[in-house]
């Protein structure tokens, strides 16, 4: 969906958000990803979220969340840096 919003229709439009909403959720999903190997893998991570349960974890990934979500507004409604 991406692909075809940038590509075809130039992000022309509604194809726009579309692209933003594409694009910002699978950078979210990618970097979901990676938070979690590191709550395993970092030792300064991983004292606070041993078994992977323990709100850190829960914490880093909303703060994320919300980053991502705070971005893809700000892109997809024009807010863009000159």
């Amino acid at each position: 969906m991406s692909f075809f919003a940038l590509h075809r229709r130039r992000l022309a439009g509604a194809w726009r958000g579309i692209f933003v909403s594409t694009a910002g959720f699978a950078l979210d999903l990618n970097f979901f990803v990676l938070i979690v190997p590191s709550f395993l893998h970092l030792p300064a991570l991983h004292v606070h979220a041993t078994t992977q349960d323990e709100p850190a974890l829960a914490i880093a990934q909303g703060l994320a969340l919300i980053a991502f979500l705070g971005w893809a507004f700000c892109r997809s409604f024009g807010f863009d840096r000159p």
